[in-house]
């Protein structure tokens, strides 16, 4: 029994492996934006939250930079108002 719960731990893992290497666009930083909300969080906890959703995500200042396909986005967690962040283009 052990030994077939282990085998089926090692191919979801395989089955998951390869759709965790696929693209993030702007849709995907939206879809994600829009799906939660935390009024508490920092841009720090911004740019790791959308880091370990694949996106190249460093917090600055109070906002955090996103590149996605060679365009730069600015994201400000906006507190109360519904989503995590304001967005906005910058190049």
């Amino acid at each position: 029994m052990k030994r077939h719960c282990t085998d089926l731990l090692l191919a979801a893992i395989c089955l998951i492996g390869p759709c965790c290497g696929d693209h993030v666009g702007y849709l995907d930083l939206l879809n994600l934006n829009m799906g939660y909300e935390d009024v508490r969080m920092s841009p720090q906890e911004l740019a790791f939250f959308l880091a370990t959703h694949g996106f190249d995500a460093r917090p600055d200042d109070g906002y955090v930079t996103v590149k996605i396909d060679n365009l730069v986005y600015k994201m400000t967690p906006n507190k109360e108002k519904p989503g995590l962040a304001d967005i906005a283009a910058i190049n």
